[in-house]
């Protein structure tokens, strides 16, 4: 089991004064949670108890870890007993039955045939992603057995609150027993020798937002958007024939009443922050923050929440945030084109709510992220010269923030123009000749609160003792790209990390969808087949010094293989002379199907 990141334990810290129980116990508890165990080893023929220690914090029991719900840590705990379930602590096995053991070899066979180095060829993952019969690609996370995420527990005030409204039954039996986040915990930067920043380690950010003194920028924003979002959708309804969502004011007051806001951020930073690391979290919920940014952060959240009344309500608003956000974006922009904090944070915005839409697999809202947030974004990078952007060596604290912001959304939004062209089979709208930026740094290094000079300076001079191909995504693919790589020596693995590479194979991937649309493809095929091969090689370099339980809190990064084989199957059905499957027949899809039965086919 993984140590939850520090991030996590903050949060969780933060949350004290809102309601989560303490999670301390007296000594005597511990002594009758002991008993407790015992009797529940007992019944269930466990020779083994897990061990109570003076001081350790009690865990959440199996059935609410599951749930991702709160937990009392009571022995049973009180939502066990209302639901009439076993509590059962996490520390104990599971229960298997004789007649069960080949069931259970089967479903150990699937728990680990997520290794990048046994399901790439499969490609388990992306059929799940791109299951064209699913109502999003999230479904994917809830019935894939590939996807089998080892995340820390997540204690959260989940109860309601007086400005909440009627929650759902929160049943076991209704929310899905595998309801792990699509957005999973990276505790850091894979490194052979070890963590580059100690200084930093064990500094977990306390999000302002979430403070019990930093709440009022939650509250005001409350009103703000409920307010704003009815001006909106006035505007809207009256003005654009495609806009046909409705908008109760009463289920406005649920979704985004102070209590909700707070949840759903939460849930962001704890599920969705480590896949679209964009934001900074020290400093998100200050008097300066964006109400757009705040809206992306918690609809970003609602996505990857328990399925309450309010979390499956917020779903509603998707497209009226979409509106509100790009034009937030276009409107600072048409003032002020320069990379201001209110600038970043509003392309941020329309970069979270992009992300999210990009999952719903809807067509109308498909066709309108091809032809207008995908453009708008890239258009926002290239005006801001974000692209452009390197740490200076004699930066502040403030001024390094700053840097790795517009670093950071410049890569997530490369990142998300790369995934839609390798999905939908569509041009990319940016080039890796124009990402010259740096590579993002260690996501524990953006994350530590009140980041000191000392921290900044251990980075430069790792950085310094790097190859010089690893200072941009740009010169990274072009040394995988030319004719001669001077091999795996070249690319020490102590300054490569897997997300470097799931970028690098985005970028390849961009080129030879590319390549293929433009009918180059015969004449660079070799060419891009020898980079995916190197790139095959640091994948299975780096993925072969880590344990099975790191690779479960890697997220997106640990299906890199996955789309690697991707790229090598484009490349070789579209040079074979053989008559182009659909997917690669036509260009721009505006569902997964096509990418689903050529996955299927090939």
């Amino acid at each position: 089991m993984s140590k939850p990141s520090g991030s996590s334990v903050n949060i969780a810290k933060s949350l004290s004064q809102e309601g989560v129980p303490n999670p301390h116990r007296a000594v005597g508890d511990a002594c009758l949670a002991n008993v407790e165990l015992a009797t529940c080893a007992s019944n269930y023929g466990q020779d083994q108890v897990p061990e109570f220690r003076r001081g350790q914090k009690p865990r959440a029991c199996a059935a609410c870890s599951r749930s991702k719900l709160s937990c009392d840590k009571a022995s049973p705990c009180g939502r066990c007993i209302t639901r009439n379930l076993a509590c059962r602590s996490r520390e104990l096995p599971d229960i298997i039955s004789t007649s069960d053991h080949k069931h259970n070899d089967t479903s150990k066979e699937l728990l680990y045939s997520s290794s990048p180095r046994q399901s790439d060829a499969g490609m388990s993952f992306l059929k799940g992603l791109a299951n064209p019969k699913a109502a999003t690609m999230l479904d994917c996370f809830t019935t894939n057995p590939v996807v089998n995420e080892n995340i820390p527990e997540m204690d959260l005030d989940m109860e309601p609150t007086e400005d909440s409204s009627p929650s759902l039954n929160e049943d076991v039996s209704f929310i899905p027993c595998t309801f792990p986040p699509f957005f999973n915990d990276q505790v850091r930067e894979f490194r052979h020798d070890g963590d580059i920043l100690t200084t930093s380690r064990g500094f977990s950010p306390l999000i302002p937002a979430l403070k019990a003194d930093g709440s009022g920028a939650l509250d005001k924003c409350s009103e703000t958007l409920i307010r704003e979002l009815s001006t909106l959708h006035s505007s809207l309804s009256a003005t654009d024939p495609s806009y046909r969502e409705a908008f109760d004011p009463e289920v406005a007051q649920s979704v985004f009443a102070p209590h909700s806001l707070r949840n759903f951020t939460t849930t962001f930073f704890r599920l969705s922050h480590v896949y679209v690391p964009v934001v900074h979290m020290p400093s998100f919920g200050s008097e300066d923050t964006s109400t757009a940014l705040i809206l992306a952060v918690v609809l970003c959240g609602a996505t990857r929440s328990p399925p309450r009344d309010d979390a499956l309500s917020a779903k509603g608003f998707l497209r009226l945030a979409e509106e509100y956000t790009f034009r937030h974006l276009n409107e600072l922009m048409a003032k002020e084109a320069a990379a201001t904090r209110s600038v970043i944070e509003a392309l941020q915005a329309a970069l979270l709510i992009h992300f999210v839409q990009f999952l719903m697999n809807s067509v109308e809202t498909r066709r309108r992220n091809q032809t207008q947030r995908r453009p708008t974004l890239a258009s926002a990078v290239r005006r801001l010269g974000l692209s452009q952007t390197r740490h200076s060596p004699n930066s502040t604290p403030s001024q390094f923030i700053h840097a790795e912001a517009c670093i950071r959304t410049t890569t997530w939004i490369m990142l998300a123009d790369w995934h839609q062209t390798s999905m939908f089979h569509v041009p990319p709208v940016m080039t890796i000749e124009e990402i010259r930026c740096d590579l993002p740094c260690p996501r524990e290094l953006w994350d530590t609160q009140d980041i000191t000079e000392h921290d900044i300076e251990l980075y430069r001079q790792q950085r310094l003792t790097s190859p010089p191909h690893y200072v941009s995504l740009k010169d990274f693919t072009e040394a995988l790209m030319r004719e001669h790589w001077g091999g795996m020596q070249m690319f020490p693995l102590d300054s490569l990390t897997l997300s470097g590479l799931e970028l690098a194979v985005f970028a390849i991937s961009s080129i030879a969808v590319s390549a293929q649309l433009t009918s180059m493809l015969p004449f660079v095929s070799s060419s891009l087949l020898r980079a995916l091969s190197r790139w095959q090689q640091l994948w299975e370099a780096v993925t072969a010094k880590v344990d099975q339980d790191y690779l479960q809190i890697t997220g997106m990064s640990r299906h890199c293989g996955e789309f690697c084989c991707l790229s090598q199957k484009v490349i070789k059905v579209s040079v074979s002379g053989r008559k182009l499957p659909p997917y690669l027949d036509r260009v721009g899809h505006d569902t997964v199907a096509e990418l689903y039965n050529f996955i299927l086919e090939h």
